[in-house]
């Protein structure tokens, strides 16, 4: 399923750009595959382009002791299971906290609603009949990570200036949201 939503995702230029984006698939009560850092999503295969990671401990540390990018950056490193991959990830944060199938991307036309001023109205309007969070532009890292961490029951978020996020428990709706 990994593999499968990058070359989804990945392949479809309009929605990811060089390396922008990742996508994360829960394996267990504890294990998570996530997209790793620098890499294409595109590029992505069964040997190359991940980073397996514990994201019980990532939830664990937002608990206790995740509060700056410092501190979400340690976390994740300690969570890193196999450490000869990459470094994955720095939106492994809310990937950790979303369902079992998450896609983050960057799509071309819909950034450009998302960063105009009055891009929550047009979002508004555009996707009236879809349930969704539009978070405020925050900074990538851990700004983004807890703005999402706190609506985290939605399943489709849209980030001002930033991109989309898809999560859900069902691999095709993730691939078929990603692209809508």
């Amino acid at each position: 399923a990994f593999v499968q939503i990058s070359k989804v995702v990945g392949n479809n230029l309009d929605l990811c750009q060089n390396n922008g984006g990742n996508v994360s698939v829960k394996v267990s009560d504890s294990i998570m595959i996530i997209k790793a850092s620098g890499l294409e999503m595109r590029d992505v295969h069964g040997l190359n382009g991940h980073s397996i990671v514990d994201y019980a401990a990532i939830r664990e540390g937002f608990k206790n002791s995740i509060g700056d990018d410092w501190s979400l950056i340690k976390v994740v490193d300690s969570a890193v299971q196999l450490k000869e991959h990459k470094r994955p990830s720095m939106e492994t944060g809310f990937h950790a906290h979303l369902g079992k199938y998450v896609a983050h991307t960057h799509p071309v036309y819909l950034n450009v609603i998302l960063c105009l001023e009055k891009s929550r109205e047009i979002i508004k309007e555009v996707y009236a009949d879809l349930a969704y969070a539009y978070i405020e532009y925050k900074n990538p890292g851990y700004e983004v990570c807890s703005s999402v961490v706190g609506c985290e029951e939605s399943g489709v978020y849209f980030l001002e200036n930033h991109g989309l996020i898809v999560s859900s428990n069902v691999c095709s709706d993730v691939m078929r949201k990603s692209v809508e």
